[in-house]
């Protein structure tokens, strides 16, 4: 049995998934989110990028501030939450959030609003900047301070990440270290490899579903 670390906010429902693939889930949070507060664009865009079903619980009332726009959510699990807020979401890119831009084909002559966390991840952040999105920044990552030291104290076999910020956290906590780790996507996948993990798999699909799976080759 593996004891695999689960570095994002809740521990639900990665938790129950490992367990059901018969590993020993271990939940150590890595990040934590709050509403940045920063203000709408003032330009209504064509399109839009939500990176995750956090935006939902940060920004009320999407369904207004989306109505007639194209809309791209990174997983199914964002656009499930935005379809439960009213907003009709035409695009879904189920490999990260460069995929679902790229889905969006935003035109050199719209308006394009990236609508998720202030520090996203490289690969998206970069594409972002080369297509000149208005960004949006609805929440932003905090790390806990005890977090090194909890991880010093925590057996794990493998690592799972769900985003570039609990890469980020992990590295300057404890450093790279040569376990299996788990991404939830290309970008957070290219996050770990950039900070010296070596041994990085990416799931199928922008699911926590798809990131618990791809752990089974631990029990081959």
């Amino acid at each position: 049995m593996a004891r695999v670390l689960i570095t994002r906010e809740h521990a639900s429902p990665m938790d129950s998934l490992l367990s059901s693939i018969g590993h020993d889930p271990v939940h150590v949070p890595l990040v934590s989110l709050r509403a940045t507060g920063d203000p709408m664009p003032q330009v209504k865009p064509n399109a839009a990028l939500v990176t995750s079903k956090a935006v939902v619980r940060f920004v009320h009332g999407l369904d207004r501030v989306l109505a007639g726009v194209r809309v791209a959510a990174v997983g199914q699990a964002t656009a499930d939450a935005l379809t439960h807020a009213g907003v009709t979401v035409h695009i879904v890119g189920r490999g990260g959030g460069v995929e679902a831009l790229t889905g969006l084909e935003v035109l050199s002559t719209e308006v394009a609003w990236f609508i998720g966390a202030k520090n996203p991840s490289g690969l998206l952040n970069a594409e972002l900047n080369r297509l000149g999105v208005r960004r949006w920044s609805v929440y932003c990552n905090s790390t806990p301070t005890s977090v090194a030291a909890t991880l010093v104290q925590t057996d794990f076999d493998a690592v799972t990440f769900a985003s570039g910020s609990a890469v980020r956290a992990f590295a300057k906590a404890l450093g790279p270290v040569d376990c299996p780790v788990f991404a939830i996507g290309n970008s957070t996948a290219t996050e770990a490899r950039a900070v010296g993990f070596r041994r990085v798999a990416t799931a199928q699909a922008n699911s926590l579903e798809a990131l618990a799976a791809s752990t089974a080759v631990l029990n081959s």
